[in-house]
């Protein structure tokens, strides 16, 4: 394999670059049309694979010393450092400056986390460790965009020593081993894509495949003939072919979209032809090189950075989202934005980076980059410093909590006592998903107030339906965690005499229908009778309905109760942020309701067999909470001024006690 060309300026890359930025912008201040504007990121990707590898195998050849080619690393890591390290740093630290005045101290907290993971280059990390049921809503994370350039980060310091070891290769064996280790990755993200997509995303392993799509397109450059620069027909048409494919990628592409294999071959692959090709088609080559494109390419990193802040802020301040006129007008003053940063920031510290030695500008710069290390680990251990918010509003806020700490003991309240004699219920067991596991604390601790055997069996994620394998995708293999709480669990029950009743609690809709509900709608869910059986939505619900009926024969032939926790209400918004806004007057009073009748369409097919279940077996009793929080013709997920949600669709410890007395007069 020969080496790649000296990376000469190429005005075409910058299209490219605009394309990518452009389409992400798009996407995030919600213009029509363009929902898979994210793809813009893999676009990156395959451009810095394509950059990097051009810039490192100039001096990374053999008869180099290993002394000389480290000593190249190094400063290639160092350059890399301070393109990428001073721009990000500054929006970190101003978004920060800008939480003081906007952020709840929950928020605020959270904020300084992410700043920290920002500049220390393992965002992406973060992010996927943050990936659970109960963490803030992306729309909610101010630096959550930085998770890619963790990720190009990770690719910039384990790139240079692989390529190192590739180049000692002789001629094509080099292009084979970037070819293998190109396959096992995208082999890899495949597969996670559908057993974990979290990990498939934030993970440099297993978005390797998209930089080195570029890494093949630098070192199989196509270089112009004289006699016919833009190459052959079938060339020129490969060109339009590839642009077309990137003008159509955002509108292609969606949420429900498998991300990013196997669906981003297409987007990537597309990029790595056009950077292959130096010079195009001559109308292809001007639509990427004419001067908007540059200019917007110029400042793609600049542009990228400030965007997401304005986008969070923004939801935050104007509940749920902005009004299109608005977000359009933030669109617009991402440019100016971007301009300033990329002067006063990103093009002098890229100079900056690239003078040898230790000047005084650059120990600033570096001790600038400690301290706001520092003053990130400050805040993350901080309590959000309530300080800078009236005490009004603070007060106001505790109304607002997610997860309240509720002190009181359970029986301690009036109208308490029948639901509080000693040993009333028999033995309890709670088994569910996290919808149970959200009662749990509160049963828990009325079973030890009362001397009661309770004992709780959690499966986040995972439905008390014995014999049903739970996937992620119809083709994906079923969830081993969620066997786990199958049969083992009902085993576990049948065998312990000491419990009488058994409370089932889980997200029955989204296990039911296959689709989720709320302003993080997530992925599809499928339940097949066995492992092999390849899922569909429609066939949820015969093996919800053939799972549920046969445990609830078995826990009747072992002669037990069964309490069913029918659906709490699913609010199409996050209630505890709807709430802060309304108590902070950003919301009029009562804006975080929900239509009763939009709440029973949701739940109908549901509770209707669960009402058929309860006919046909003696031993099931069905609990309705929709009396707990729906008055009327609406849902609220306040209580008596306090919020009784934690998100969307799972009850706090406010909710639970609200919920505890229809359990146990349920269970007596």
């Amino acid at each position: 394999m020969s080496a790649p060309s000296s990376p000469a300026f190429r005005q075409d890359l910058q299209g490219l670059r605009a394309f990518a930025v452009l389409g992400v912008l798009l996407f995030h201040f919600g213009v029509p049309g363009t929902e898979g504007g994210y793809a813009g990121v893999d676009l990156f990707f395959v451009l810095s694979g394509f950059l990097i590898t051009s810039i490192l195998t100039r001096r990374t050849e053999p008869y180099l010393s290993w002394s000389d080619q480290a000593a190249f690393i190094l400063r290639f890591l160092a350059k890399r450092l301070w393109r990428i390290a001073p721009a990000m740093t500054a929006v970190a630290m101003a978004t920060c400056a800008a939480g003081w005045f906007i952020l709840t101290p929950e928020d605020f907290i959270s904020l300084g986390k992410e700043a920290f993971a920002a500049i220390t280059f393992w965002p992406n990390l973060y992010f996927n460790a943050e990936a659970d049921y109960f963490a803030t809503a992306s729309a909610y994370r101010p630096l959550l965009h930085t998770w890619s350039l963790g990720v190009e980060m990770q690719f910039y310091l384990l790139w240079p020593l692989v390529l190192t070891a590739i180049r000692l290769l002789p001629g094509r064996r080099q292009s084979y081993a970037v070819l293998l280790l190109l396959a096992l990755s995208f082999i890899a993200c495949q597969i996670l894509t559908f057993a974990d997509p979290s990990v498939a995303f934030y993970n440099p392993g297993p978005r390797l495949w998209e930089f080195l799509i570029g890494a093949l397109a630098a070192w199989h450059v196509m270089p112009p003939r004289t006699e016919l620069a833009a190459g052959s027909k079938w060339q020129q048409a490969g060109d339009w072919i590839a642009l077309l494919t990137l003008l159509a990628t955002p509108a292609l592409f969606g949420p429900a979209t498998l991300w990013p294999a196997p669906s981003a071959l297409l987007p990537c692959l597309a990029a790595g032809w056009l950077i292959s090709r130096p010079v195009k088609t001559r109308l292809v080559q001007s639509l990427l090189e004419n001067r908007l494109a540059g200019v917007i390419g110029t400042l793609s990193y600049s542009l990228y950075l400030v965007h997401w802040p304005l986008v969070v802020f923004s939801n935050t301040l104007f509940f749920p989202e902005p009004s299109f006129t608005l977000r359009m007008a933030l669109l617009a003053a991402c440019i100016p934005l971007s301009a300033l940063l990329y002067v006063l920031i990103e093009r002098p510290m890229r100079t900056l980076g690239a003078a040898p030695g230790l000047p005084p500008l650059k120990l600033g710069g570096v001790a600038a980059w400690g301290g706001a290390i520092t003053l990130c680990l400050l805040l993350a251990s901080s309590n959000g410093l309530p300080g800078r918010w009236k005490t009004g509003d603070l007060v106001a806020l505790t109304k607002a909590e997610r997860n309240p700490e509720v002190s009181d003991p359970v029986c301690g309240g009036t109208g308490t006592s029948l639901l509080c004699e000693k040993g009333a219920a028999g033995g309890i067991a709670l088994w569910g998903d996290s919808h149970a596991a959200a009662l749990e604390e509160t049963m828990k601790s009325w079973a030890e107030e009362t001397g009661t055997h309770f004992r709780a069996f959690i499966g986040y994620g995972c439905p008390p339906l014995p014999g049903a394998y739970l996937r992620n995708t119809p083709v994906s293999l079923p969830k081993s965690k969620c066997l786990r709480n199958g049969t083992p669990v009902l085993e576990a029950i049948l065998a312990d005499d000491k419990i009488g009743t058994v409370i089932l609690s889980a997200r029955w809709v989204w296990y039911f229908t296959g689709t989720r509900n709320g302003p993080d709608r997530g992925g599809p869910v499928y339940l097949t009778e066995d492992k092999w059986t390849l899922a569909s939505k429609t066939g949820n619900r015969a093996v919800f309905e053939a799972s549920l009926k046969e445990l609830a024969k078995a826990l009747q032939a072992a002669g037990k109760k069964i309490i069913l926790l029918q659906p709490v209400p699913e609010f199409t918004f996050d209630p505890v942020r709807c709430y802060q806004a309304e108590l902070l007057g950003r919301e009029a009073h009562g804006t975080c309701r929900m239509e009763k009748a939009e709440a029973e369409k949701r739940q109908d097919e549901t509770n209707r067999f669960f009402a058929s279940l309860a006919a046909e077996n003696s031993a099931v009793h069905l609990i309705q909470p929709d009396p707990v929080f729906c008055r009327d013709t609406t849902c609220s997920p306040v209580l008596d001024g306090r919020m009784a949600y934690q998100d969307d669709d799972h009850v706090n410890r406010i909710g639970a006690a609200a919920l505890l007395p229809l359990l146990i007069q349920a269970a007596e």
